[in-house]
């Protein structure tokens, strides 16, 4: 979902995954702690971790972390799903945001 968010957003030259040959500026690398249902609390949990690196120097330039918990609107395993994919659509909504700002804050460029 990531891959197909920052692809079809028009900001990037070009999103590639990282089993692809091509060498990019940068490398996001993302790291899943949480995705699941919480047990008798009625929400869907899921925590993040993202960082941005950049390939020319090695060091990292961005980091987001991520955690929300979504309420499910019943105990059924569609409404649990539901809360995850709102979970999940959020959490990229807000890595791309926190991209774009990195980005406009980076000199033309660089």
């Amino acid at each position: 979902m990531v891959l197909r968010q920052l692809r079809s957003s028009g900001q990037y030259k070009s999103v590639y995954s990282q089993r692809s040959d091509i060498h990019g500026d940068y490398l996001l690398r993302g790291r899943l702690y949480d995705f699941k249902e919480i047990s008798g609390g009625g929400t869907a949990r899921l925590t993040a971790e993202w960082e941005l690196k950049d390939l020319k120097t090695g060091t990292p330039v961005w980091t987001h972390y991520y955690t929300h918990d979504e309420p499910v609107a019943s105990k059924d395993v569609p409404a649990v799903v539901s809360a995850l994919d709102r979970n999940v659509q959020r959490a990229v909504g807000e890595l791309q945001a926190g991209l774009e700002q990195y980005f406009a804050s980076v000199p033309a460029g660089k």
